[in-house]
């Protein structure tokens, strides 16, 4: 697939698991995802809410208009997502602050007891 995965990992050495951070991020919300359609879900909307943590923040609020735009069907959908939102950016700064690898994929497995979630991410703006 030549450059378009230039710079991409999944297992970055001497960096986290980013995998793990996720996970850290979205654990609040995890045990409302009981199947795997569920859990895929959360796995996206906490991987779009990290990726807006790293934009600047005058662009973030418009992210976060257009993630809810195109996820909510009911209007009284929009408070619950701004709110799971907010927590989840909230989460990754305060967990992960200086992370600033930006996560450009993602795979969610049910392993029968669980969830494996694998997550492709960028290098850090440093390397």
């Amino acid at each position: 697939m030549g450059k378009s995965f230039e710079g991409v990992v999944y297992n970055a050495p001497s960096e986290i698991k980013m995998s793990d951070a996720l996970e850290e991020v979205i654990a609040p919300f995890v045990n409302d995802a009981d199947t795997l359609v569920a859990m895929k879900n959360l796995v996206g909307i906490g991987a779009m809410v990290w990726n807006i943590t790293l934009m600047p923040p005058n662009e973030q609020k418009e992210q976060i208009q257009k993630l809810i735009k195109t996820m909510r069907s009911e209007p009284e959908d929009a408070e619950l997502l701004y709110k799971m939102i907010g927590e989840m950016m909230q989460r990754k700064q305060a967990l992960y602050p200086e992370v600033h690898r930006f996560i450009v994929g993602f795979e969610v497995e049910d392993v029968g007891d669980g969830w494996h979630i694998s997550v492709a991410s960028t290098l850090s703006p440093e390397d």
